[in-house]
């Protein structure tokens, strides 16, 4: 499902666990717009746009954006601000709504300490999925080896 096509289905309440980071963006950048959302809607919504924002300014950086923001003394209120700021200038989600993503952000002003590295952290349309446990996504996929002479 398109990232476009995700946000603007009717009643979206959730986030879809494990999405790919352009379609959480839809979501996100569609909570952040609706008028009625709750506390918790947009506490996860700006909990996305800090991980694809962090993600995209400290390449590389491993142990989660909290660890990044204790590296360089970011506060949650300013790394929050920062994301629901930049939520909310995304254009409404589209077909190509991608690039538009990424023009937007390359443009925001970075937080002390990024340092992106080309298009390392952009979000995309596909992503490396994990392999399912037994190498298969969906267990009817999951054939026994054939017995016999």
């Amino acid at each position: 499902m398109t990232a476009y096509k995700y946000a603007t289905l009717p009643c979206i309440t959730r986030e879809k666990p494990n999405t790919i980071a352009i379609t959480s963006l839809a979501w996100a950048r569609t909570v952040i717009h609706t008028p009625d959302a709750s506390g918790d809607d947009l506490a996860r919504a700006c909990a996305v746009g800090v991980r694809v924002l962090l993600g995209y300014w400290y390449p590389g950086q491993a142990g989660g954006t909290a660890r990044i923001m204790a590296a360089h003394r970011l506060s949650a209120r300013q790394v929050n601000r920062t994301a629901f700021a930049f939520l909310h200038s995304l254009p409404a989600p589209h077909r190509e709504w991608g690039p538009q993503v990424w023009q937007v952000m390359k443009a925001w002003p970075a937080l002390p300490g990024a340092a992106p590295q080309g298009g390392k952290g952009q979000p995309r349309r596909k992503a490396h999925r994990v392999p399912h446990p037994g190498g298969h996504r969906y267990p009817h996929q999951h054939r026994p080896p054939a017995q016999g002479g």
